[in-house]
């Protein structure tokens, strides 16, 4: 399943080259993950999330512009398109060289990560045990130790 339909995305990029770039893309990401901060034995943070952005990237005339967006509607892709298209433009300024694109095919890829144990098959309540026990074992080492705050986040990037 897709994050955005494609038509929205090629209308994106249509846009940004209508608008006079050489070069457009927009690059989708969802995360879901789970994160823990811990201190001095207190859980002050434990919460499980899910994001969604989306950044555009333009070259225009030499020169690049990026804009980011957590919003993946088609109004609000067309909004980072514009933002990139004008930091491209101000960038234009200092530029000392053009930047240019080697001529490759477009290409489509999706990497799987290898692991032992999938974080996203971990209860999250055993996640804050264990960040728990590591804070009292820190905690442990005495006075020497006069502070402690632990932070854990995991996520699965899609």
């Amino acid at each position: 399943m897709d994050l955005v339909d494609l038509d929205i995305l090629h209308r994106v990029v249509e846009e940004a080259c209508r608008m006079g770039a050489s070069y457009a893309d927009v690059r989708l990401e969802e995360v879901e993950g789970v994160n823990v901060t811990v201190r001095k034995g207190s859980v002050e943070a434990a919460a499980v999330s899910r994001r969604m952005g989306a950044g555009v990237r333009v070259l225009v005339e030499g020169s690049w512009g990026f804009s980011s967006t957590e919003a993946v509607d088609e109004a609000s892709l067309m909004e980072a398109v514009r933002n990139a298209f004008k930091m491209a433009r101000s960038s234009s300024t200092a530029r000392r060289r053009r930047a240019r694109l080697a001529e490759v095919k477009a290409c489509r890829d999706r990497v799987r990560a290898r692991v032992r144990e999938d974080p996203a098959d971990v209860d999250p309540g055993e996640k804050v045990r264990l960040v728990l026990e590591l804070d009292k074992l820190a905690c442990s080492y005495g006075d020497v130790i006069r502070d402690v705050s632990i932070r854990y986040f995991d996520g699965r990037d899609r």
